[in-house]
């Protein structure tokens, strides 16, 4: 059984918490269980993004790599209305 399977047939606690017990996940495997667990997060709640107060602060490469997924489950004008908001700090505190 894969690491997957096994994590979506634990039951989460009563704060929707998944607990993992596994003494000895190499690095690798972490890795990739995380960036699973984050892209999911990001793909359902993409609003955990766009929404925070310092989404402004965040690098390009990072909105460019959000803007390239076909799989947010949000609104397109909700995410427009963030890259012109990012865009716009960005303009505002440009030097040219």
């Amino acid at each position: 059984m894969t690491y997957f399977r096994r994590v979506r047939d634990i039951q989460p606690n009563e704060y929707h918490i998944k607990t993992i017990i596994k003494s000895s996940v190499s690095a690798q495997i972490f890795d990739v269980i995380f960036k699973k667990f984050c892209n999911d997060i990001i793909e359902k709640h993409p609003s955990l993004i766009f929404d925070i107060s310092d989404f402004t602060s965040l690098p390009e490469s990072a909105l460019l790599s959000l803007l390239k997924r076909n799989d947010l489950q949000m609104e397109e004008v909700k995410i427009l209305d963030g890259v012109i908001k990012w865009g716009n700090y960005l303009k505002s505190y440009s030097p040219y």
